[in-house]
């Protein structure tokens, strides 16, 4: 039965601001999975391992997940061809098929692929190596000034781990690089390398043990440099970057029909000494992932539900309104009589609930209402002129909450979006982008973020939650006592201090985890799980705030905000050479090179973290890392629109069953 296979191809990503995107780790995981089995010459019981290594990108496709297919026997290259950089011209035919492990170095990846395919074999293991670093200017020069040393940074880091060695300890018996000199540039000290020696050494005379070269140094080897103190012929040995990477192609071979894979320098030697000391078998395939990215899923689940909650609370002063009416109206309506005439302006309700009648107290014909029941939220008027659109209108909504035994009526601002304030907001909006792009203040916008989260996490889910639990649990009414009145005007129970000290607590926590681990914060729960939370308050206090009463200035708005996100991430790598949205969406800008920020992580591009002002949430059960993000204009645009309609539901509702029996055309119900 034939094996299913698939092959990782890694793509850049264009993240289209505010959009739902996947953010991958600086850090390079290996794609392929090698299953070793090894039974030692002495007897031993078999010794199972699973090591991970780099892909190629040329050659055939590597299994997806582990294959019903049996090892298959690992040997080293010929002792003729050691590097298998000689041209294999015969192709040898085997009924047994063999893995071949060959040292990088000489020759292209695909090269040696190639020869070892030649050979018999069905898959090629290259490990790295400390000589494959080293080149020469000049062939067969055998002097060290034609040496072509390796490259800091790229090769090696003398900040985690430097020495000085005398020359005459090494060997340069062949050159540009002798392999004999592996044993002396590896391992620790007790272990011979001569670098961690000379390296404790120097630590002990600065009087810092504690840098010595075994907690320095993650890769335990050591490069030459090529820096030399002539006078007293020491050579200049440095820490050397041991990282797993995948092996490019070759443009002048196209012929390469097996698959093959990349250790590391730890990982090959491993697998050295497995082959020297005994047999060895291996099967070898792509690391299982999920197929489907689940992060996503509910990512947008959480934006949906946001949304939905969003609207939900917008509408609830109409049901509100509406229960209570259903409640209190004891009396039939029909036994009033029809009120007299009144002037328009008598009636701030006219139109909408008919007009006040002389009914028994406490009755208003045709609508059920309680007379003493006060209205302040015009945004029942559903029929508005073009001259009322116009004009900006400051709704008050009088909510009554209980704390202790004493009604505290609370005043909520509410702002209905006109067309000039959509035009603001896009215009804002710009000119926060620019400012971001030149001037880089991403730290001080993730602190006002901060301070803007947490007062919404307060407002939205901390008081009424711990409210919530007061009057529900009796120990805790305490909390719910009025305080502090002699001193404030307001009243203020010890429950509204406990909402905010926890709010203070959990920003100030976050935000350090934001400064002090940078792009590695998103890969800690609480850190992601608070911003979540933050986002989703921000997003409902927003939009409990920021209302639509109209759909022409929804059009505008949705419209507007389509050509914003198009000039800003499309046309502006046109005129600035970058996107503005996405430099400033990512915190600064394209990452570096991914090998770099492998070692380097919190160096230049390699630091950016992108701008809080999203949901994420990290890959579930995936090796590969990553996030799956999803911008709050995401949640904003289409809430307010959801919003909007979400009222006009609710107000439909309550008027037909305000005029219900004698108005019922006055709102279609379909």
């Amino acid at each position: 039965m034939p094996v299913s296979t698939t092959k990782i191809r890694f793509n850049r990503v264009s993240w289209l601001a505010l959009l739902l995107v996947t953010k991958g780790s600086h850090s390079i995981s290996p794609s392929a999975t090698i299953e070793v089995i090894s039974s030692p010459n002495d007897g031993a019981s078999p010794l199972r391992k699973s090591i991970f290594a780099g892909i190629a990108s040329f050659g055939s496709d590597l299994p997806f997940g582990k294959p019903d297919l049996p090892s298959l026997p690992v040997v080293l290259a010929p002792s003729n061809n050691p590097l298998m950089c000689e041209e294999v011209d015969v192709t040898f035919a085997s009924d047994n098929p063999i893995i071949i492990l060959v040292p990088r170095g000489e020759c292209s990846f695909e090269m040696k692929t190639r020869n070892a395919e030649r050979l018999g074999a069905i898959h090629t293991i290259i490990y790295d190596n400390l000589a494959a670093k080293y080149g020469e200017k000049v062939p067969f020069s055998q002097s060290l000034e034609e040496v072509i040393w390796p490259n800091k940074t790229v090769d090696y880091e003398c900040e985690l781990g430097e020495a000085w060695i005398p020359k005459t300890e090494l060997n340069f018996n062949r050159f540009p690089y002798d392999t004999s000199n592996d044993v002396l540039l590896s391992g620790s000290a007790s272990n011979g390398n001569l670098c961690a020696l000379y390296n404790d050494v120097e630590a002990e005379l600065r009087g810092k043990p504690f840098e010595n070269f075994k907690i320095k140094c993650p890769s335990q080897h050591c490069l030459l440099t090529g820096n030399r103190n002539i006078e007293s012929e020491l050579m200049q040995a440095c820490c050397a970057w041991d990282i797993s990477f995948d092996m490019g192609d070759d443009d002048t071979l196209h012929d390469v029909n097996i698959t093959s894979t990349l250790l590391t320098m730890a990982e090959g030697n491993v697998l050295v000494k497995m082959v020297q000391n005994g047999e060895v078998q291996a099967l070898f395939y792509l690391r299982w992932f999920p197929k489907y990215n689940i992060s996503s899923l509910l990512i947008c689940a959480l934006g949906t539900f946001v949304t939905w909650l969003a609207g939900w609370l917008s509408a609830k002063p109409y049901r509100d309104f509406k229960r209570k009416l259903e409640d209190d109206i004891m009396i039939d309506i029909n036994d009033c009589e029809d009120p007299p005439s009144q002037p328009a302006s008598s009636s701030p309700m006219k139109g909408v609930i008919g007009e006040v009648s002389n009914c028994p107290p406490g009755i208003v014909n045709g609508s059920n209402m309680p007379a003493n029941t006060e209205i302040v939220d015009t945004s029942l008027e559903l029929v508005e002129t073009e001259e009322d659109e116009e004009e900006d209108t400051d709704i008050s909504l009088r909510n009554d909450e209980h704390v202790g035994d004493e009604a505290d009526i609370q005043e909520e601002e509410i702002l209905d979006l006109k067309i000039r304030h959509a035009l603001i907001f896009i215009v804002a909006a710009s000119s926060m982008l620019f400012i971001l792009f030149f001037t880089k203040l991403y730290d001080v916008v993730t602190v006002f973020y901060v301070i803007g989260g947490v007062t919404s996490m307060i407002q939205v889910m901390i008081r009424p939650w711990l409210l919530f639990l007061c009057h529900r649990c009796r120990p805790l009414k305490l909390l719910v006592r009025p305080i502090l009145q002699k001193f404030l005007n307001v009243s203020v129970c010890a429950a509204d201090l406990l909402s905010v000290a926890g709010g203070i607590l959990i920003g100030s926590i976050w935000l350090w985890l934001s400064f002090t681990k940078r792009n590695s914060a998103l890969s800690i729960p609480f850190y992601w799980v608070v911003q979540d939370i933050m986002g989703a308050c921000v997003c409902i206090a927003f939009l409990s705030v920021i209302r639509l009463n109209s759909i022409k200035v929804a059009t505008f708005l949705l419209g507007a905000a389509f050509v914003y996100d198009i000039f800003f991430v499309f046309i502006t790598p046109h005129l600035f050479g970058e996107s503005i949205m996405v430099t400033v969406a990512t915190g600064g800008g394209q990452e570096q090179d991914p090998h770099h920020c492998e070692k380097y992580p919190s160096e230049g591009d390699c630091n950016n973290t992108p701008l809080p002002m999203l949901f994420a949430i990290p890959r579930i059960n995936d090796w590969r890392g990553g996030l799956s993000m999803l911008g709050l204009g995401d949640i904003v645009l289409p809430g307010l629109i959801c919003c909007f309609a979400a009222r006009l539901d609710a107000a439909k509702d309550l008027m037909n069953s305000l005029h219900a029996g004698e108005s019922s055309q006055f709102l279609p119900t379909e």
